[in-house]
């Protein structure tokens, strides 16, 4: 209710136009390669495999997230949605920050402790943010790089700590991503039906 008293109903559409962009391509950068990384890498104690998944899982993820940014600027250079470029620069950044969520490597080793502390004060400064800069209808997109710089806080501090956890980012094996692409499809597709 804050950001929508704050910046008009219209306003809130636009936000929430692009807010939905997010979502969207989230589902598709997502491709159910957590829900098969979280298995793998539980059921697996040689640490040189479970860094193999975890590349393999953002060596995928970037190449969806570099897919989803190309169709999102296809949307954008057709202008059927009349969006703001400051509105596409902040979808952007939050389509391809928010690709590398990490919560299923913390699920995965059992330890989810050090992302909630992490989430947690990424969300205080997301909302100190919000009551600091979005005070109108022409700061509505100001709450998307807010929401894009959550999303770096959390993948930053999650690289360095999956770093600082000794596993190493290697170029994965181009026999394992075809595997990974289909293992994860099935994934995908039920996600998709329920998150209709």
């Amino acid at each position: 209710p804050y950001i929508a008293n704050n910046i008009g109903l219209y306003s809130f559409g636009l936000l929430s136009l692009g807010l939905i962009f997010i979502q969207i391509f989230f589902i598709f950068t997502e491709w159910g390669f957590s829900i098969f990384a979280i298995d793998s890498i539980a059921n697996n104690t040689n640490d040189k495999d479970i860094s193999n998944i975890i590349s393999s899982v953002y060596f995928m993820k970037a190449i969806f997230a570099i897919i989803s940014l190309l169709l999102f600027f296809i949307n954008f250079s057709i202008d059927y949605l009349s969006i703001s470029t400051p509105v596409y620069i902040g979808v952007s950044l939050a389509i391809f920050f928010g690709s590398f969520n990490s919560i299923w490597f913390y699920q995965a080793i059992n330890n989810v402790r050090f992302y909630l502390w992490v989430t947690f004060f990424a969300r205080i400064i997301f909302l100190l943010l919000i009551f600091l800069l979005v005070n109108n209808s022409v700061d509505y997109f100001k709450v998307i790089y807010i929401q894009a710089l959550f999303f770096a806080i959390l993948t930053i501090f999650s690289f360095l700590d999956i770093h600082l956890n000794h596993y190493k980012f290697c170029l994965p094996s181009p026999k394992y991503l075809p595997y990974l692409f289909n293992k994860t499809k099935g994934f995908f597709f039920a996600s998709l039906i329920q998150n209709q």
